[in-house]
């Protein structure tokens, strides 16, 4: 079965490949599964396919299905790598990184230890609290604004 070959160790270089040159050519953003690895979500297929390079040699191609019960899958399955389903208003990855770069460029570590009370809250939507809640609505977790 096509991804027999694929170990723990392809995976890694597989990330790695995929923090470094992005998607892979004829690849998209996935629209319904994320995989988890190392704490992040990634596309499954653009993943399997880097992984699969490293575990055989063959150029990534985006020449398979990805789903329940695909080959693609059932190789993440045996390794132990948790497939996440999308929910309706989860974004891709891009989306989730741009959000986290914008929030720690306005609000850097330094910042908040030496943050004024009008800083931390305010009534102009440049406070710590509206970012904050920017981000939480942006998960759909709770909605203040």
């Amino acid at each position: 079965m096509k991804f027999d070959k694929i170990q723990r160790q392809h995976i890694t270089l597989a990330l790695h490949d995929f923090k470094e040159k992005g998607l892979p050519d004829g690849f998209k953003a996935s629209a319904y599964f994320d995989v988890e690895i190392e704490g992040a979500l990634y596309p499954p297929k653009p993943i399997m396919a880097y992984a699969n390079f490293h575990a055989t040699g063959e150029k990534p191609t985006n020449n398979f299905s990805g789903g329940v019960d695909t080959p693609c899958f059932k190789a993440f399955e045996r390794l132990g790598i948790p497939i996440i389903k999308k929910t309706e208003n989860m974004s891709s990855n891009a989306e989730l990184y741009k959000l986290k770069e914008d929030f720690l460029k306005e609000w850097p570590i330094d910042r908040l230890k030496t943050m004024t009370i009008e800083e931390y809250t305010n009534l102009e939507k440049t406070s710590f609290c509206y970012s904050l809640e920017h981000i939480a609505c942006f998960f759909n977790t709770f909605k203040f604004l």
